[in-house]
């Protein structure tokens, strides 16, 4: 019987639920026919074009460019404790195949291209001052890419459905990112605070524009086999002049310290963050640097706080670089070269007294790292 009345009472509702839907000659209350003409509805609608970023630069980004660089060397222990298909090596020894995650940031920076176009396209267009920031990183988007890959498509507007688009010479994405930030520079806010905090400014142009203008010969040559350090760079009058302009602004300085800028409770204080990319434990994870700098007894014992993926401790500074950092009282130190190291407080980040002890020894970072030493070592 119960069945039998659920199921009329089904039936009942369907009917009831057909015939209220009959009468379709409604007034819609509540559609927008443009976009809202807010400053508030605006920064809604743009936040998801600013953070296409997030996690290659928490990890495969910052890799190739730190990893290709005279800067780091990865290593594993016990010869394939995170070796990882060689990803790490293959970057650092040059020879990185397609397959390397390392290099497979190019769908990250397309997607966030392809919001900032779908957003341009909804907020006005070119023409339309709120799309001011959304351009600016898209010009910062586009760099990265023809800075890391070279020629690349010119993905300035909404592809039509199954279209392609083939690649643009590096020259052409370099012209263009320069006319788009010259176009919407003095549009950019010109505040430092933690309401620009995470968004393109005037001064995230002036910077980009500077790192552009720096290597303009190099994004221009045409080939890149064919460049070599005695050509011309007719923009280098330019990198000075937006770098003055950073300068002259008063926004920014060198005040806080370094171990400072780098901490848990970093944010829109710190004085020299032109443009930064927020990341928390909660909302906006994906930060994962530490996981392969970090010494596998780091995490809890030396940075007082348990970080939520395994500790690495597969990569180290080339002794070449360690070499720059010489200066006494550099605080640089005390992440580089030196010790022995204390614990630090979880919420201050700096040194306590307490003594920072791997296998029965005081911790000091030295410049010659003996593999041996640490074989004892095992993943958790």
């Amino acid at each position: 019987m119960k069945v039998k009345y659920i199921k009329s009472f089904m039936t009942v509702a369907l009917l009831v639920l057909a015939a209220s839907c009959t009468d379709l000659d409604v007034d819609i209350k509540s559609q927008y026919t443009e976009f809202p003409d807010s400053e508030i509805a605006a920064e809604a609608k743009a936040a998801n074009a600013y953070f296409a970023m997030r996690g290659p630069l928490g990890r495969d980004y910052n890799h190739a460019q730190t990893l290709s660089s005279d800067e780091t060397m990865s290593f594993s222990f016990n010869g394939s404790d995170y070796y990882d298909n060689g990803r790490y090596n293959h970057m650092a020894l040059h020879n990185w195949t397609p397959d390397d995650a390392t290099i497979g940031y190019w769908e990250n920076f397309t997607q966030g291209i392809t919001t900032c176009n779908g957003l341009i396209a909804e907020m006005g267009g070119d023409e339309a001052a709120v799309t001011a920031p959304i351009r600016a990183v898209r010009a910062y988007y586009l760099w990265v890419l023809m800075d890391s890959y070279g020629d690349v498509p010119l993905l300035n507007r909404i592809l039509a459905e199954d279209e392609a688009i083939d690649r643009s010479p590096r020259a052409d994405i370099a012209q263009f990112i320069e006319s788009e930030l010259l176009a919407v520079i003095d549009l950019l806010s010109t505040n430092v605070d933690i309401s620009t905090y995470g968004k393109p400014t005037r001064w995230m142009a002036d910077a980009l524009l500077a790192k552009l203008y720096l290597n303009w010969a190099v994004y221009t040559c045409g080939d890149v086999a064919t460049y070599t350090p005695t050509m011309a760079n007719n923009k280098l009058n330019d990198v000075v002049k937006f770098c003055d302009d950073i300068i002259a602004s008063g926004k920014f300085d060198l005040t806080d310290s370094y171990m400072s800028k780098f901490n848990s409770e970093n944010g829109a204080h710190i004085k020299d963050f032109i443009y930064a990319m927020p990341f928390d434990r909660e909302t906006q994870q994906g930060m994962t640097y530490a996981r392969f700098w970090t010494h596998r007894n780091g995490n809890v014992e030396f940075y007082g706080v348990n970080l939520p993926s395994s500790v690495g401790g597969c990569f180290a500074i080339n002794s070449e670089f360690v070499d720059k950092f010489n200066l006494a009282g550099d605080d640089r130190n005390e992440q580089i070269i030196g010790g022995p190291l204390y614990v630090r407080s979880a919420s201050t980040y700096k040194a306590t007294t307490t003594p920072w002890m791997v296998s029965g020894q005081q911790v000091t970072l030295t410049k010659v790292i003996k593999l041996n030493e640490y074989s004892h070592i095992n993943l958790k």
